[in-house]
């Protein structure tokens, strides 16, 4: 069996927790902490979303995992207890990290613009 991480990419470490939604939970890579909230950007199998939102295509699947794995585009900023207590540990290349933190930066900034 093909290990992901014996591609050519250097890759970053993170922290995934799992955020608790009306599915029983993804996991999430946790970018940031802005108060007393996480904020994350969200994993899945899936190619699309919703109304045919696309997601991002991930190099490396952050899980460890063999199947192809995508990122949400929009990142997510919630408080710190919807998220699993438990955390495991993934990687990300440095390009896909890259683009997460992106997507975490705007909903952060966007975050912060609502509560003034």
């Amino acid at each position: 069996m093909k290990n992901n991480n014996d591609k050519n990419h250097k890759l970053v470490q993170i922290t995934i927790k799992t955020h608790a939604d009306k599915n029983g939970g993804h996991p999430h890579a946790i970018l940031d902490n802005v108060e007393d909230k996480h904020i994350s950007i969200g994993f899945t199998t899936k190619k699309k979303k919703g109304k045919n939102a696309t997601n991002y295509k991930l190099e490396v699947n952050p899980l460890g995992k063999n199947k192809q794995a995508y990122m949400r585009r929009q990142g997510t900023v919630a408080p710190i207890n919807e998220y699993s207590t438990k955390s495991k540990k993934g990687s990300m290349t440095e390009k896909d990290y890259k683009r997460a933190k992106e997507y975490g930066d705007k909903a952060k900034l966007k975050h912060l613009e609502k509560r003034q």
